[in-house]
């Protein structure tokens, strides 16, 4: 064997322990058989715990893109439902100063809605201390029976009347109310004072576009509605109170049909006159109290504090 060759061979069996050290160690032994931790084992281990933790990885990705998902689709909903609404309901903003109510506006989508101003020549006579009146609904196209509204107008002596908010023989063309007063003793004079002080009945309900005449308007209406706080009760007469109502920030582009209820805590339900309108204008209109039972007006001043004897409103407006 030649030197070059020998080398050769050396060389080789040099190298050989390192190859088999590294290949035994791969295959999880010593080529001198001594039992130590199988590699392959452990490469196993490893190879399955780094495929877990990818996997956990993935599967929180997955669930964090559904879930994003699901809250983009629920704030587009919610935007979807907001603006369909906006169009069609009524949106309330109450404000508040040092506690006391103040005028409350409401804002609102254009609808349409049937309402009118029955003149007072309609009155008639009625039993010996009433009159009634007939309303003609007709134009108004109603599908059925609707909800009346009513409100009494006037120049003077209408706060001293009642039962015109009481609604009978409702039908979708037409309804009747009645009324006394307690400052007349018959109807004749009743009669005659409607003439004089222009009874006339403010009436409301709400429909589609249709035609109009003279004493029904249909158009597109402007409402606004809020409440006046117990606090801007002032004295009346011997027996009375009053109240002025700011409706200016509703800016109404012509004088409303006014409606009006009351609330409170007590006592509210002895009263009458309220619902009848004294002076309406596009800004303001004013309201009047009076007792069922003896009362002076100090008395009832008292009891509007105390009690809380807040005004609800609502007026309507149509475009001209």
């Amino acid at each position: 064997m030649s030197r070059d060759s020998q080398r050769q061979e050396v060389t080789w069996k040099q190298t050989l322990p390192v190859v088999q050290l590294y290949y035994y160690r791969k295959s999880g032994s010593l080529r001198d058989g001594s039992q130590n931790e199988n590699m392959n084992t452990v490469y196993r281990r490893r190879l399955m715990s780094t495929m877990a933790q990818r996997f956990s990885l993935w599967l929180a990705a997955s669930f964090c893109t559904i879930l994003l998902g699901g809250l983009v689709a629920a704030i587009a909903m919610m935007t979807f439902i907001k603006d369909s609404t906006t169009s069609t309901s009524t949106i309330t903003t109450t404000t508040q100063t040092q506690g006391n109510i103040t005028n409350t506006t409401v804002t609102s989508s254009k609808i349409y809605y049937c309402g009118g101003l029955s003149n007072f020549t309609r009155w008639n006579l009625y039993s010996s201390n009433g009159l009634y009146m007939n309303i003609d609904t007709t134009t108004c196209s109603f599908n059925s029976t609707p909800l009346y509204f009513t409100s009494m107008g006037g120049n003077d002596e209408q706060w001293f009347l009642a039962g015109y908010a009481a609604i009978y023989a409702a039908t979708k063309v037409s309804f009747r109310i009645y009324m006394t007063s307690s400052n007349q003793s018959n109807n004749v004079l009743m009669l005659n004072s409607s003439y004089t002080n222009q009874w006339n009945v403010n009436w409301l309900d709400q429909t589609q576009a249709n035609s109009n005449n003279t004493n029904v308007t249909t158009a597109e209406a402007y409402y606004c509605a809020g409440i006046s706080s117990y606090t801007n009760w002032q004295l009346y007469s011997t027996s009375g109170i009053t109240m002025n109502i700011d409706t200016s920030n509703c800016s109404f582009p012509s004088t409303p049909s006014y409606f009006v209820s009351i609330s409170g805590t007590s006592s509210h339900w002895l009263l009458a006159g309220y619902t009848a309108i004294y002076f309406p204008t596009n800004i303001s209109f004013t309201i009047y109290a009076r007792p069922l039972i003896v009362w002076s007006n100090t008395y009832m001043l008292n009891n509007a504090q105390t009690c809380l004897w807040n005004i609800n409103w609502f007026g309507i407006s149509y475009s001209t």
